[in-house]
């Protein structure tokens, strides 16, 4: 009886279609079996037995799906109990040549030491297939697809990693003047910052204190 019920449940668990990398370029098959599918930009297996299409998309609309890994560096950097304002636009900066490294092809890095002018949409100066970071176990999956899948599923990544150097640039505060002249209180730079970043943050905050003053 215990097996019959078994045999019953297996018959209406859900398995992985290839329709789901059709719609998610990021999600293949996955080698543990056809209940699984892959996700290649968290490098995780996901169980798609119970809802199947349902499963993917909670997994694609999840946090861990749309924080990417590398920014955990960052966030662990600014919870840090001493304030971290004179770091913050050098560890955005530095987060952002990692993601460009990722797809970016290294000469490119190099003739272009000002990061922000760096024209990482042409096709160009990107990476080819065979080069982009994805991972080993991404791209042991990925080298199972057929030419036309892994077609697709390359310029998702491209498209990923565009996307998201996209968003760094026109949302985080790489060129906020109180970020770039924060940098003076950081004590091991404290000797090569220039006079003018130094009068600029002095000038700053005696005005803070003024305004402070006036209102008590």
């Amino acid at each position: 009886m215990a097996f019959s019920k078994e045999r019953e449940r297996k018959q209406y668990l859900q398995v992985f279609l290839k329709q789901y990398t059709s719609e998610f370029p990021c999600i293949v098959e996955s080698r543990k079996g056809k209940h699984f599918a892959f996700c290649a930009v968290c490098g995780c297996d996901i169980s798609v037995s119970h809802g199947g299409k349902t499963d993917v998309v909670a997994h694609v609309s999840s946090k861990k799906h749309n924080i990417i890994p590398i920014f955990e560096k960052v966030n662990l950097s600014l919870q840090a109990q001493a304030p971290q304002i004179h770091v913050l636009r050098s560890l955005l900066l530095e987060l952002l040549r990692d993601i460009f490294s990722r797809f970016v092809n290294p000469s490119w890095l190099k003739r272009s030491p000002e990061l922000l002018n760096l024209d990482y949409h042409s096709r160009e100066a990107q990476k080819g297939d065979e080069d982009l970071i994805i991972g080993q176990e991404t791209r042991t999956v990925v080298d199972k697809l057929k030419p036309s899948e892994q077609q697709e599923f390359f310029e998702a990544v491209r498209h990923y990693f565009v996307t998201v150097c996209d968003y760094m640039r026109h949302k985080f505060p790489l060129t906020d003047p109180a970020l770039l002249n924060a940098e003076v209180v950081q004590l091991k730079t404290l000797d090569t910052m220039s006079f003018r970043k130094r009068c600029y943050l002095s000038n700053r905050e005696s005005r803070k204190w003024k305004r402070s003053a006036h209102w008590r």
